[in-house]
């Protein structure tokens, strides 16, 4: 039994050396196939640029890291950018064999951008502006795919991205996933496409829709035949037409469809009649501050030391026993064992004298102070080194050392916003750059000297520094026009200020600063243009999305199309555009105020979904930001006119108390005693319709002289204030209105504000004689009144109202028929009579039965009763 399992363990023990040694050949075999797989695909893909071509389409493939390339095209130009030194310099040595065919590119430039992002460029002129474009990144092969073709000759990629765009009937992730499959399958397509042209035969296209599964497909077939493409194009229609619900969503790409100017401006009229004009919304407006150059930090704080420009260099050790010394400290130093350094040091000063290196050894001490700092930050100790490396700027003549800390304190008060210290600081680097002839660091300090003087306000010796010579020589005029632009605009001299960028722009070859476009689009405004600081606002937010002021030019792009009255529902989404690419907090707070203005003041009927977005006038209550006088003006006016426009008077009077009038202009002032006139007629229209006379009277003697009179006559309000007088009997107080009314009937009418609709919009003339027939008709005067309603028929023929003061007359008269007749006529036309409060109902239903009772006509007095 142990010979056989002896025997069965040598069998196990060779199969098992057998099977190591396949194994191990195995091994050797895989591992020499995988190099030779990558070294082939190393080989294949040592160039990062390949070109495919069609007869109708040109491919470029980049391989490179996803954000590494920007492209980005302007007329007949493509720029390819890029921060990545290593990967231009690639591409610049590869780049020139696609200049060798000239069916798309005429030109290939590669340099550096001198401007404010230092990018590597590389510029593609294309042969004219109808070459196409289209790029996308692969993530999967690590590579960017760039599209070229001519106006015309549609790639599959091009029709099948035109068709996701234009249905809209996928979200977003389908619409991505569709265009990734058309991208995979274009050059196959492509090649299908050549092969086939003679058969007529194209691919089936695929049209994705939302929230659905059902698929339409459709073949088209080509055919040089238009007879045939006609056909087949109403194949397609009718199939779509048969889909209700990709009827009501698909839009052909090939269909061109652009209203006329008479149809945009009759759905533009339609749009307007649902809102009320720009004076009833937001209306306050204010001027923008002036954009300043960007100016980029020359380290990193948090990181870096002012080693970084001034490096702490080894010592010829060899030389004697001092220089010996010093190297041993600067070891120390760099090894971190800064309490060895601060002895050695300490030791070095004993021997040699407190003078000796004292430059050198201060700047170790403070280096290894910042580089401790940035471990564990402290801003004690951070402090500590800043006070330092002050002193030796002051004491040292090392000119290296102190062009380096000069580099670093600018930075640190750049960011502490101490501009002062930085006018202080960038003169000095100035200074000392030309003494020791290195003009090549004179850019530096010229610029945050301009920097600096722009952020304290001090224009005029902003402009004088600008058109220095010096200065001139050393910063490039791009950035001298930016400053020239902000000092302008910051004076308010908005025609230097257009005048400048008309002219830049004429003379430019490259495109102008984002600065100098935003200031000059804001003068526009200020001017008045608003069409023009339209589109200027516009192309700056297109070109510089990135830029934090992008947000106030969205915001003025709305606020221009609604002091232009374009299309109001293009207007409402740019104002919620605003809100939702805000990034500054004032602004985003403005945009929410406009918004709520256009939406939920201005709309003529305002439902419950409008009423919410209201809570957009609330602030966040996380936040301390105080919000500045602009945005209280504008943020009180909002809040007044929304209790305005749901009619509550009471409310809107008690808020209109506690705004601060006394320290607004009396421009502002104005508008919102106009709103608190509209608030006075309000409250008394609500009172005289409910028949309440005496609180008509004493609500218009509390605040006709406050904020009634302040603004153009109200001549039905004066209306309903004397008729109320009437009904009260107190007619020496009927004759002061009466009277006072008279001197006002030559005065303008007020068109604005009108928050509470009038009845009708009689003259202030033909409400005087209503006053005159009402007054005389309480009174019994039926002579006086016969006199007036006769020469009010002359005046106004047209007025309802006459038969029903003509029936009350024959009633006082006791002419029973003509009265019945008259307010029978009056009754019997409803859609044009006119009541202004219920006792005038009653009178002439009382006037009406009473008459039929007087005549003895019991029938008809018992079915009007």
């Amino acid at each position: 039994m142990r010979t056989g399992c002896l025997s069965v363990l040598k069998n196990q023990s060779k199969s098992k050396s057998q099977y190591a040694f396949v194994v191990k050949k195995l091994t050797i075999l895989t591992a020499l196939f995988v190099c030779s797989h990558f070294i082939s695909d190393t080989l294949a893909q040592t160039s990062i640029i390949q070109q495919e071509k069609s007869s109708n389409y040109n491919r470029i493939i980049f391989y490179a890291g996803r954000d590494q390339l920007n492209f980005k095209k302007n007329g007949h130009v493509i720029q390819i950018k890029t921060l990545n030194e290593e990967l231009y310099n690639q591409l610049k040595n590869e780049v020139a064999i696609l200049a060798n065919d000239k069916t798309y590119i005429k030109n290939i430039q590669t340099f550096k951008d001198d401007g404010r992002t230092n990018a590597f460029v590389i510029n593609f002129e294309l042969i004219n502006e109808s070459v196409e474009m289209f790029s996308f990144y692969r993530e999967r092969e690590k590579k960017y795919v760039l599209d070229l073709w001519m106006d015309g000759e549609e790639t599959s990629l091009s029709k099948s991205t035109k068709l996701a765009s234009t249905t809209n009937v996928a979200p977003a992730v389908s619409t991505v996933n569709f265009i990734e499959e058309s991208v995979e399958d274009t050059v196959s397509i492509k090649s299908a496409q050549t092969e086939k042209k003679t058969q007529n035969e194209s691919a089936i296209k695929k049209v994705k829709k939302a929230n659905t599964e059902n698929k339409l497909e459709v073949a088209t077939r080509s055919t040089t035949s238009e007879a045939a493409k006609k056909a087949n194009e109403e194949v397609v229609e009718q199939k779509i037409n048969e889909d209700e619900v990709l009827a009501s969503i698909f839009v052909d790409p090939n269909r061109k469809f652009q209203l006329s100017d008479k149809e945009r401006e009759t759905l533009q009229e339609e749009h307007k009649k649902a809102f009320k004009d720009f004076r009833y919304g937001a209306t306050f407006f204010w001027d923008y501050d002036p954009v300043v150059p960007a100016l980029k930090d020359a380290v990193n704080l948090e990181a870096k030391t002012p080693e970084v420009f001034f490096p702490i260099l080894n010592r010829k050790f060899e030389k004697n026993e001092r220089e010996a010394h010093l190297q041993l400290t600067i070891n120390l130093y760099k090894k971190k064992n800064f309490g060895l350094m601060n002895k050695s040091i300490t030791l070095f000063q004993q021997k040699y004298g407190e003078k000796a290196e004292w430059e050198l050894l201060e700047y170790i001490k403070v280096n290894a102070l910042l580089r401790e700092n940035i471990e564990k930050p402290d801003p004690e100790i951070f402090k500590n080194a800043i006070g330092r490396l002050n002193g030796i700027v002051e004491k040292s003549d090392n000119y290296e050392m102190k062009k380096g800390i000069w580099k670093y304190l600018l930075t640190h008060y750049l960011q502490r916003g101490d501009f002062l210290r930085t006018l202080q600081f960038s003169k000095d680097f100035y200074a000392g750059t030309r003494s020791n002839f290195d003009f090549e660091e004179s850019p530096y300090p010229a610029e945050v000297m301009l920097y600096s003087l722009a952020r304290l306000g001090q224009v005029q010796q902003l402009a004088e520094l600008s058109t220095e010579k010096n200065i001139k020589k050393v910063v490039s005029p791009a950035i001298i026009l930016s400053y020239s632009s902000f000092a302008k605009l910051k004076v308010n001299a908005i025609d230097e200020v257009i005048s400048l960028y008309e002219k830049s722009r004429a003379a430019s070859i490259g495109e102008l600063s984002p600065t100098v476009i935003y200031n000059a689009a804001e003068a526009y405004f200020r001017k008045g243009d608003y069409l023009k600081a339209f589109s200027m606002f516009q192309k700056f937010s297109k070109e510089f999305p990135y830029e934090l002021t992008a947000s106030n030019a969205i915001l003025r792009m709305a606020l221009c199309s609604d002091l232009l009255e374009r299309d109001y529902e293009e207007t409402l989404a740019m104002y919620k555009d605003s809100v939702d690419k805000a990034i500054n907090s004032d602004v985003s707070y403005e945009a929410r105020l406009r918004y709520v203005a256009f939406r939920s003041v201005r709309k003529n009927k305002i439902d419950d979904r409008d009423r919410e977005i209201r809570i957009f006038l609330e602030q966040d209550k996380t936040t301390t930001q105080v919000l500045n006088k602009n945005l209280n003006k504008l943020l009180y006016q909002v809040r007044l006119r929304t209790l305005i426009v749901d009619g509550k008077y009471k409310e809107a009077f008690a808020y209109f108390s506690l705004i601060p009038l006394s320290s607004m202009a009396k421009i502002d002032v104005r508008s919102f005693e106009g709103d608190a006139a509209e608030i006075a007629y309000g409250l008394i229209d609500e009172h005289y319709k409910k028949a309440e006379y005496t609180q008509v009277i004493k609500f218009w003697q509390a605040y006709k002289n406050v904020y009634v009179d302040k603004v153009a006559m109200d001549p039905y309000l004066n209306f309903i204030v004397g008729s109320s007088y009437v009904k009260l009997g107190l007619f020496k107080g009927f004759d002061e209105v009466y009277s006072h009314f008279k001197e006002l009937k030559s005065l303008p009418t007020r068109t604005f504000p009108v928050w509470v609709a009038r009845p009708s919009a009689v003259s202030a003339q033909n409400l005087l004689a209503e006053l005159a027939i009402i007054k005389d008709l309480k009174l019994k005067n039926t002579d006086l009144a016969l006199r007036e309603i006769e020469d009010l028929t002359k005046a106004m023929p047209q007025n309802t109202r006459l038969s029903a003061y003509k029936g009350l007359l024959n009633y006082y008269k006791r002419d029973y028929k003509v009265a019945i007749k008259e307010l029978e006529a009056y009754l019997a036309s409803p859609t044009a009579r006119t009541i202004y409060d219920p006792q005038e109902v009653a009178d002439i239903v009382r006037a009406y039965t009473d008459s039929i009772y007087e005549t003895n006509d019991t029938e008809k007095f018992t079915k009007v009763a």
